[in-house]
């Protein structure tokens, strides 16, 4: 609904604008140029025209809901896809790139005509480049600010339904020049121009949190250490290096271990984040009874204990020597 409003407020706004400067031939009060346009088609002079008035406007809202989906196909290009894409430029070039696109996209009709009748036609894409700004860059307020595109839609669907308005109010007989009068004209730029710079100084062309939260991440810090996978082709000497074990808090931050087992008593692709966000995943490592009951020591195929950097049978040899034992006994 706010996009309704500000939309609408842009176009009815300029009218009165127009009026004070003199680019608009206005009765607000007789109406007398829909009176005519009424009297035209209908061959009888209506009796109230301010109820018709009254009624028109507030059909407004219901028109942009009904003439949304037309609205929504720009916004997806405009406002949901290139503004968000220009916007690591700055608030400013998003703005003034995007509007002179879009202003430029209208060139084929505009030199056929439409909004612009009586211009030429580098004025009239010059004049609809400008509207495109100024317009465009409230629509895409609304669009960073919701972090949705159907806010946009609703206001760009709501300016549609305003932008004839100006035939109401218009004197009878008079000729409307839209590049002067209305909102498609400069008198019409002043209200929007302002709203966009307070827009502007006061920070709102922003991302919100929920539209930030969309955007990948990048990672803080440095990554995990490399995990080897746990392959059926592992040796006994294979080493492979793991993160601290929420279930061991005494264990080192990295530890190594050469036995084949732990490939399997640690989960599969449980380190790193997923040690942090599922522990009850990880199982502790086998006690060294369990190593050599698992995988009984082979003569000539070392296998490195976790944190000393020697071999088992070295490790074996010192412990025997230092028992009285012969060094070579098996």
């Amino acid at each position: 609904m706010v996009g309704i409003a500000v939309s609408m407020s842009m176009v009815l706004v300029a009218l009165p604008v127009g009026a004070l400067l003199g680019v608009y031939p206005a009765d607000f009060t007789g109406v007398s140029g829909f009176r005519q346009v009424l009297q035209d088609q209908t061959g009888t002079a209506p009796g109230s025209v301010g109820v018709i008035v009254a009624v028109q406007l507030a059909l407004i809202p219901v028109a942009a809901f009904v003439g949304v989906l037309p609205a929504l196909g720009e916004e997806i290009g405009w406002r949901g896809w290139l503004l968000p894409k220009l916007m690591p430029l700055g608030p400013v070039p998003a703005i003034l790139v995007s509007g002179v696109i879009r202003g430029i996209w209208h060139a084929p009709v505009l030199l056929l005509g439409y909004n612009y009748p009586d211009a030429p036609g580098w004025l009239a894409v010059a004049s609809m480049s400008v509207m495109c700004v100024l317009v465009g860059a409230v629509l895409g307020w609304l669009r960073l600010r919701s972090g949705s595109v159907w806010p946009a839609a609703l206001g760009h669907s709501a300016f549609n339904a305003t932008a004839g308005s100006y035939l109401m109010f218009a004197q009878a007989g008079a000729t409307v020049d839209t590049t002067q009068a209305t909102v498609l004209g400069w008198s019409g730029w002043i209200v929007p121009l302002g709203l966009v710079i307070v827009l502007v100084a006061t920070g709102q062309f922003t991302l919100t949190r929920t539209t930030a939260e969309r955007a990948p991440r990048s990672r803080v810090g440095p990554p995990p250490p490399a995990v080897r996978p746990p392959s059926s082709t592992s040796s006994l000497t294979d080493t492979v290096t793991f993160l601290s074990c929420p279930s061991d808090p005494a264990r080192p931050a990295t530890h190594r271990c050469s036995y084949t087992c732990c490939h399997t008593c640690v989960s599969p692709g449980s380190v790193g984040a997923r040690h942090a966000t599922r522990p009850e995943r990880v199982r502790q490592e086998p006690s060294d009874r369990e190593h050599r009951l698992r995988h009984p020591f082979q003569p000539g195929r070392p296998v490195l204990r976790a944190g000393t950097g020697r071999s088992v049978p070295d490790l074996r040899r010192v412990a025997r020597t230092r028992s009285g034992r012969p060094a070579h006994a098996s």
